[in-house]
């Protein structure tokens, strides 16, 4: 991904009157890595002509992706049209189908409409390799079997620039989402919130000084956040580097040394600042077998009245998976057959007791 010498020589080429309402949401530094990015997307039926218009920046707000502005688009599918592709993939027409076009090819020119300003391209090979994940940012794998997501996603965390891998899955009215950008990566940003401030009502002048605020809200600090201050009088403690605090009261936290300085006066503002965050992301294959992330009790519950039902839906898409293997890859292989239900719970059985 883009280093940020590369992020900022990039935003100053930014279409800033197309990207205006982005860079508000996103920043400008956040713009420059975005414009950079090369994706590789494979599989063109529903899933993955919607992550040409809807891939996910956050969990809690979908954003186009081609309108979006990442530098290269790369569509993968080699696989000719079906009549059935049309009732999910937008791009589509009966007129693919006659000739037998690949959806990779079907969906480009579409989709290259979107914007002048990204590359939208297809990819030839018929299978991903490590050389061919190496040539891109971020690679999307849908309509894939757990085989070939567990290959593809050791590539690109065995290749030597860091490649993200998202894997992207639609099972009637289920879907399923797995991330994973590699076992060291930096979040600048954890929640996406603005900066929290506060008034100070006075500083200790002390080895392990108290920080007193206004008693008109409480405390929006957690213990291990670190602040700024500034607007301070009489203590020199305005602009130094973010200081580490440990909350103490619903209106007071710790701060290191203060008696270097002169008394404080009064005044001053404690601002909150978010520190770079390295986080460990699981592989494919080990979140398989244990989906539950480090920390975490459970998977996310979206219904408070259904617990466990997070854990059966993972169960149930490992079985439609390893389905897929069965079948060369593809869940649509086979005609429909009553003994598939079967074949597949004999399938989510395997899984549970692994």
């Amino acid at each position: 991904m883009a280093t940020p010498q590369e992020s900022s020589g990039a935003a100053a080429h930014i279409d800033t009157d197309l990207y205006s309402r982005q860079i508000g949401a996103f920043g400008l530094e956040t713009m420059g890595k975005l414009i950079t990015l090369r994706v590789l997307i494979s599989g063109m039926r529903g899933v993955g002509a919607e992550c040409e218009v809807e891939f996910y920046i956050d969990a809690r707000k979908a954003k186009n992706l081609i309108l979006a502005g990442p530098n290269t688009v790369v569509l993968h599918d080699p696989a000719p049209c079906e009549m059935r592709d049309l009732g999910s993939n937008f791009c589509l027409t009966e007129e693919h189908v006659k000739k037998g076009v690949s959806r990779a090819e079907a969906s480009k020119n579409y989709l290259a409409e979107l914007n002048q300003y990204v590359t939208v391209d297809v990819l030839p090979d018929e299978k991903l390799t490590q050389e061919v994940v190496s040539r891109f940012d971020v690679v999307i794998v849908t309509e894939a079997g757990n085989e070939e997501l567990k290959k593809t996603n050791a590539f690109c965390r065995s290749a030597s620039k860091p490649v993200g891998f998202i894997a992207a899955n639609v099972f009637g009215l289920a879907a399923s989402v797995f991330v994973d950008l590699g076992e060291r990566f930096v979040c600048l940003d954890s929640d996406g919130e603005e900066p929290r401030e506060v008034i100070v009502a006075g500083i200790t002048h002390e080895r392990a000084a108290t920080v007193h605020t206004h008693t008109d809200k409480l405390l929006p600090f957690q213990d291990g956040d670190f602040v700024v201050f500034r607007e301070v009088q009489g203590m020199e403690i305005n602009d130094l580097q973010p200081m580490q605090i440990r909350v103490t009261g619903k209106h007071s936290f710790q701060i290191g040394d203060t008696t270097a300085f002169s008394p404080y006066v009064s005044g001053g503002i404690a601002r909150q600042v978010k520190m770079p965050q390295t986080i460990r992301f699981k592989s494919y294959e080990a979140s398989c077998r244990a989906p539950v992330a480090a920390g975490e009790a459970m998977l996310i519950v979206p219904d408070l009245g259904k617990f466990g039902q997070s854990e059966q839906l993972h169960l149930a898409f490992q079985a439609v998976l390893n389905f897929r293997d069965r079948n060369g890859g593809n869940a649509h292989a086979l005609p429909p057959h009553p003994l598939d239900a079967a074949r597949a719970g004999s399938q989510q059985a395997a899984v549970a007791a692994c």
